[in-house]
């Protein structure tokens, strides 16, 4: 008999055994007597004239019946001390028992502890007892109490004066969405550093604090950026017959999942522009088609109730990229007093015929569309991979193709930084480039 069997069949009488003592342990009445040393040592018990005796068994009905007797009612209105934590609702809590660990600035709370001496005679923190602690997140202040002249001293975890840092609780949360988790995965993680947590409402309300402030904050940053290009602008004289600056971008679309091509149902997508002097960027599109409370009284066929709805896009995702990118032509002269009149990007014709309708400039002012290097690599490598599938050549020339790819990208990409170098006049250069181009995979194969 093989293992496998002998080891199933102990599995299955071991199981037996168990159900079997299962059916036992039901059938049997169990019986709890309070007698007289019970009712010694319980006030409420204490007052019943007579010891009773419970039985519980499969009927409840019976059961109930032998204790209906039984005064409960100082049962009910005793008070068990046994709670020593109270939470209200902006989630802070006092407990008079230090328990877990805590996220402490260390340097703060030892500054604290050094300047503790109080009273007349001349005590410190070695003569006081903890008391108890007010926490609220991850915020904790702790209360001592001298035993020498009573004085009652308080602790923080952090200053509360000091702008150098974050407070503990927004930085936290921040970091979630550094990372990209969210209240669950915090909760149990500081549940195995027996660290205690946030609730969940004030998570939510310190993330649409702190989502404000990173909204705020990067539109501060994209001004400061279109401030920089603009004087960029101006001293190399890019300024068109209005008087306005005009600079070179580089735009590209992002969304939620890939799509590999074939899935192009994203519920999310944004758009991003790129200064090309400075590499900071300039404006941020986004576009949402979805949003779970909406779709949720959807389903239910009633009313959204109110709420911050992100639903701002109803078409297609894959014209979420051209809209946002359109939508930062239209807002560069209010935003950053400057006109793009080039855009380097990758081989999507969407997003040119998109600007070639709106014409976000005026009829008069055409935008020229430079092509990403990168992406013409990419697309010139995976037309050289497309070759080696192709059973109409010899196989060793395929082989020969696909060992060289990355060879062959390389000598594109040599040529284009010696001509770059050179002092010739644009339009001679790029003349000399394709040539090179044409002539890299005779120079590569010899």
């Amino acid at each position: 008999m093989s293992p496998y069997k002998t080891k199933t069949r102990v599995l299955k009488s071991s199981k037996r055994k168990m159900t079997q003592k299962m059916r036992n342990m039901r059938q049997k009445k169990i019986e709890i007597n309070y007698d007289s040393d019970l009712t010694a040592n319980n006030p409420v018990l204490r007052e019943c004239s007579t010891p009773y005796k419970i039985i519980f068994d499969d009927n409840p009905q019976q059961a109930l019946s032998n204790i209906s007797d039984l005064n409960i009612s100082e049962i009910n209105n005793h008070i068990l001390p046994l709670e020593n934590e109270n939470c209200n609702y902006n989630d802070t809590a006092t407990t008079n028992c230090l328990e877990g660990r805590r996220i402490v600035d260390i340097k703060h709370l030892f500054k604290q502890i050094q300047n503790s001496k109080h009273g007349k005679f001349d005590c410190s923190f070695l003569d006081m007892e903890f008391k108890n602690e007010i926490r609220k997140g991850y915020n904790s202040v702790f209360y001592f109490k001298c035993k020498m002249c009573g004085t009652t001293s308080s602790f923080t975890s952090e200053n509360q004066n000091e702008n150098k840092y974050l407070e503990i609780n927004q930085a936290i949360v921040n970091g979630t969405l550094a990372i990209g988790i969210g209240y669950t995965q915090l909760s149990e993680f500081s549940a195995s550093a027996e660290i205690p947590a946030l609730s969940s409402t004030s998570y939510i309300k310190i993330l649409n604090n702190v989502s404000d402030s990173v909204n705020n904050s990067a539109i501060e940053e994209m001004k400061s950026a279109g401030e920089e290009e603009r004087r960029i602008a101006l001293e190399r004289g890019n300024v068109d017959d209005k008087g306005v600056l005009l600079c070179t971008v580089i735009a590209d679309g992002q969304w939620s999942k890939r799509s590999y091509k074939t899935k192009l149902n994203a519920f999310s997508g944004a758009a991003a522009i790129i200064g090309l002097q400075t590499k900071k960027v300039l404006f941020i599109g986004i576009r949402n088609r979805y949003c779970c409370v909406c779709q949720r009284a959807r389903t239910k066929k009633e009313a959204a109730p109110s709420h911050l709805c992100f639903l701002n896009w109803s078409k297609s995702s894959t014209s979420m990229e051209s809209d946002a990118i359109v939508e930062g032509f239209l807002q560069s002269v209010n935003m950053h007093g400057l006109k793009y009149n080039k855009l380097i990007g990758d081989g999507d014709s969407s997003v040119t015929k998109k600007i070639n309708e709106v014409l976000p400039y005026g009829s008069n002012f055409q935008i020229k569309k430079i092509e990403c290097r990168n992406h013409l690599l990419r697309n010139y490598c995976t037309k050289m991979m497309a070759l080696t599938k192709r059973a109409d050549y010899p196989i060793n020339v395929r082989k020969c193709i696909s060992n060289n790819i990355l060879r062959f990208r390389s000598d594109v990409t040599k040529a284009m930084e010696h001509h770059l170098n050179t002092n010739l006049p644009v339009q001679h250069q790029i003349t000399e480039l394709r040539k090179d181009i044409e002539n890299s995979l005779y120079h590569r194969l010899g």
